[in-house]
This record gives structure tokens, C-alpha cells and sequence, in this order.
């Protein structure tokens, strides 16, 4: 029984106390709160900085022979029974 009592007050060592880490982190709010505001104003201002630049690319390629493969062929045969279902 005494052991049973002991275990129940003394924490193990994998145990997290979040009472200890609440009042550490509430000690430091401001160092936190300078830390937060300080990298927010770094990245606005590199973000203002930054030159603007787009990019756009795009390929033309030449219309393909309605009748010239299989697939194409029988969608086309098919096209009045998917219009018929509600498909296209």
C-alpha cells in the first residue's frame, strides 16, 4: 500500500506537467509576441521588395483526323446514348 501512495505523488520521468509549460510560456509571452511580430515584418517587407514576375506558357498543336483512331470513333457512336443519360 505504501507503494501504491508513493506512485500516485511522485510523477514519472515521461510525464508532461502542462501547468509547468503554461507558466514558462506565460513568463515569455513578450519575448514570444516579439519573435512573432518581428518575423511578420521581415516577411512583409521581403515580399515588398521582391521584384513581380509572371510566367505563362502554352502549346499549340495541330487538330487530330476525327476518324483516325478507335476511341474517337466509337465515342461518336456512343455520343447519342451518353446525350440520352444526361451526360454531355
Amino acid at each position: 500500500m505504501n507503494q501504491e501512495t508513493e506512485s500516485r505523488t511522485v510523477p514519472r520521468e515521461d510525464d508532461i506537467d502542462l501547468a509547468e509549460r503554461f507558466r514558462a510560456l506565460s513568463r515569455r509571452w513578450r519575448m514570444l509576441l516579439g519573435i512573432t511580430a518581428t518575423s511578420a515584418a521581415v516577411a512583409l517587407v521581403v515580399s515588398l521588395l521582391l521584384p513581380v514576375s509572371y510566367k505563362a506558357e502554352t502549346k499549340v498543336l495541330p487538330p487530330q483526323d476525327k476518324g483516325s483512331n478507335l476511341a474517337s470513333q466509337l465515342m461518336g457512336q456512343a455520343g447519342g446514348l451518353i446525350a440520352m443519360v444526361g451526360g454531355a
